[in-house]
């Protein structure tokens, strides 16, 4: 069976099960669909999988710059989609976001900036 590495800075795809996943760049996915598959490989969103040590996610500019801080990012606008936000709050250090719903997003990030 061949997993893929996810080489974009986010991917959503259904599992075996049929339930949304949301991998991030350097994540390994265990299986697509073929649909999934032949999207995301032929749209250079993800590559075939060995099975071997996962390539180390690729450096994005800014990633140098201090987790939480808000000069690194910008803010989605309120009317972003999920995935958007989720990636905005993983890259600010919050976890779980995968299981969170958009609005718990905002909230988490506004928790977040008020400290």
């Amino acid at each position: 069976m061949t997993a893929f590495q996810v080489t974009c800075p986010l991917v959503v795809a259904k599992d075996e099960s049929g339930a949304v996943g949301y991998w991030y760049r350097g994540a390994v996915i265990p299986w697509l669909s073929e649909a999934d598959r032949l999207n995301l490989v032929d749209g250079g969103m993800v590559e075939e999988f060995d099975g071997g040590n996962p390539d180390p996610a690729p450096s994005i500019a800014g990633d140098e710059k201090v987790p939480g801080s808000t000069a690194e990012l910008e803010r989605p606008k309120n009317a972003a989609p999920k995935p958007e936000w989720a990636e905005y709050a993983a890259r600010r250090g919050i976890e779980g976001v995968e299981g969170m719903s958009k609005d718990e997003l905002v909230a988490a990030v506004n928790a977040l900036d008020a400290q």
